[in-house]
Order: C-alpha cells, then sequence, then structure tokens
C-alpha cells in the first residue's frame, strides 16, 4: 500500500518485528495484533518512503486484509493510543477510485479525537475461543439492512456518546449504564455473545465492574471497567478463579519513533 501510494520505484525494505505472545491453545487473544502489524509496517515503510497519511494507508492495508471489513478502529487506537473517539473511515471511496492518489483525497483524513485519559480502571479477559472479525462482520451485514441496520448505527451512536461522557468524567454509574444497553444492542445481531463472554459480564457485573464484548465479537473477548483498583483487583481475581485469562489494561501512548533501539531488540535483530 504504501509504495502504491509513493507511485514510483522504491527499495525495498527489510521490518523485524516481535510477535506477539499466543494465549492459552495457542489463540489469539484478540487485543489487536493484527493491526498493531499493519501499523507498525506502514508506519516504518511510510517515514523511509516519505509517504503520508500513513494512518489512512494503515487502515486501508488492514481492510484489504480483511476482505474489506473491518471498521479501522483498532488500527487508529494502536496508531493514535490513548482514549479516543474513531468513526468508521469510508474506504469505500477509496477502492471505487481511480487511482489511489483521487481515492485518498475524497476519503480525507481518519476521524480521530483523542480523549485524554480516564481515572477508570480497566481490564481485558479471553473468552478462550478466537473469533473472526470478517466473518462475524460478514453474518451482521446479511442480518442487517436498510432501515434497520441505520436504527441499529443510530443507537450505537448515541450510547457510543454516553460511554465517551462517562469515561472521560470517570463516572462509573454512566459507564456502566452504558456498557450495559450497548450490550443489550449488540446482543440483537446474530452470533455475537457466546455463553463464555455472557459470562464473564456476568462475573464483572458480580464483582462491581462493567463491561461490554470487544471487537466484532462472536468470540475473543471482554473489555471491563472497574470503579476503584480494589474493585478491579477483585474482579480479576474472580474472573482467573473460574478459568479466563484476564490482564489489566493500561492507556497507552501508541506507535512512535525511538532515537535508539533498547538492549533487547539489538540482540535479537544481531542474533
Amino acid at each position: 500500500v504504501v509504495v502504491r501510494a509513493r507511485a514510483r520505484e522504491s527499495l525495498g525494505l527489510e521490518l523485524a518485528l516481535s510477535p506477539t505472545a499466543p494465549g492459552p491453545g495457542g489463540h489469539k487473544l484478540g487485543l489487536g495484533s493484527s493491526a498493531r502489524a499493519v501499523v507498525l509496517a506502514v508506519e516504518s515503510a511510510a517515514r523511509l518512503l516519505e509517504v503520508r497519511p500513513s494512518l489512512a494507508l494503515a487502515v486501508l492495508a488492514h481492510a484489504e486484509a480483511q476482505g474489506g471489513k473491518g471498521s479501522g478502529g483498532d488500527v487508529a487506537a494502536c496508531s493514535a493510543g490513548g482514549l479516543l473517539r474513531y468513526r468508521r473511515w469510508p474506504i469505500e471511496r477509496v477502492t471505487s477510485a481511480a487511482s489511489l492518489a483521487l481515492g485518498l483525497a475524497a476519503a480525507g483524513a481518519p476521524d480521530v479525537v483523542r480523549l485524554g485519559t480516564t481515572a477508570l480502571p480497566a481490564s481485558y479477559a479471553f473468552s478462550g475461543q478466537s473469533a473472526s472479525t470478517r466473518g462475524m462482520i460478514g453474518k451482521v451485514e446479511a442480518e442487517l439492512e436498510g432501515a434497520g441496520r441505520q436504527r441499529f448505527v443510530e443507537s450505537s451512536d448515541e450510547l457510543g456518546r454516553e460511554l465517551e461522557e462517562g469515561l472521560r468524567a470517570s463516572r462509573f454509574p454512566q459507564v456502566d449504564e452504558a456498557c450495559q444497553a450497548l450490550e443489550q444492542l449488540l446482543e440483537s445481531l446474530p452470533g455475537v455473545g457466546t455463553p463464555a463472554t455472557t459470562r464473564i459480564l456476568a462475573l464483572a457485573r458480580a464483582a462491581g465492574s462493567t463491561g461490554k464484548v470487544s471487537g466484532a465479537g462472536g468470540g475473543d473477548g471482554c473489555v471491563l471497567f472497574s470503579p476503584d483498583e480494589d474493585a478491579r483487583r477483585a474482579l480479576l481475581a474472580a474472573l482467573e478463579h473460574r478459568g479466563f485469562v484476564a490482564v489489566p489494561l493500561s492507556v497507552e501512548p501508541g506507535v512512535r519513533a525511538e532515537s535508539s533501539a533498547p538492549r533487547e531488540l539489538r540482540a535479537w535483530l544481531t542474533a
């Protein structure tokens, strides 16, 4: 994608990425490892070949790898980092254009807004079953058409704004209410919820926390929010006691260039 955007002969490059540790049984955990790989690859090539905009190209590359499916939200999160608001980038304007340059101009820059941070501790719990984003989106698109799809999008947008306001203000009751309403909305779609994700969310509520299915659903896991650190510790202990892989989450700054390679990376590259 980067070479196509440069639109002229380019030197090749080699890229080394450290692998993401697999989950139990070799399952992918659903933490965005494919988006991470695409962001790092595109950002590295774009810097070397002096091509912009790198985020738009990363969203495009990730969508092409998934057959045009996906919102690109995980790509934006890996690239920009932090707590952010992202609205789906219109990739169809790029793919239907006469050239990549014309398509990128028609689509404009991805709509990403950094929102700062939140004082509410977050966690992630893996359901034990990996999901296919491409497959899940195909099922939902077949189920939702026309007016029904528009109503779903409008409801999702409204609840998303409620969740955003609650996170920015660190108001747990508002976050809890928004998460439960979003989960009810998602449950109206075929195959999004699974017995394991339902159990995770029930355990979260019993431990005084809240959450929702993360990503396209159909497996992977849930993103969870707690009112304070004590509640998060209790939540993680309850999940681990029942055999779920659960990890605390922290807000990170996104992709960045370093002036020098860490010692571990230098050793790995020269091994």
